[in-house]
């Protein structure tokens, strides 16, 4: 259990989390919106227009990973956005935005200059890095 600016949010064993992302890859996630839509309830105004900049360049995104369909693939960005948001005290927006486009350069043909125009060089240059 972790608790999270005056809630609980329950993040289960490794196991039952590795479940809900595999059950993922079958169809739609809704607990990776439910748990999203949580997390956003904390932003401040500022926050909210940043993290909303970030998810809909994300999710415009046609990824290519696998047999997936790019909404499919979309829920663990914002799996990886969210828990970033409801685990860091101060709300790290950075480390939201930096969730949901973790993968940008790895799955799209995007580039580093076009990432560091819409969200800083700090960002596109750890995106960069997680890139496998």
């Amino acid at each position: 259990m972790v608790k999270v600016r005056e809630r609980k949010y329950f993040l289960g064993s490794i196991q039952s989390e590795k479940l809900i992302r595999l059950n993922g890859l079958k169809k739609v996630d809704p607990h990776s919106n439910q748990l999203y839509s949580m997390a956003c309830k904390f932003l401040n105004k500022y926050q909210k227009i940043k993290i909303d900049k970030a998810y809909s360049f994300a999710k415009k995104i046609k990824y290519k990973h696998g047999n997936m369909s790019p909404e499919i693939y979309f829920a663990h960005p914002k799996r990886v956005s969210a828990l970033s948001m409801l685990l860091y005290d101060n709300n790290n927006i950075d480390a939201a935005i930096l969730g949901l486009i973790h993968n940008v350069f790895e799955l799209t043909s995007r580039d580093e200059k076009e990432i560091s125009l819409l969200f800083g060089s700090k960002i596109s240059k750890q995106a960069f890095v997680l890139t496998v």
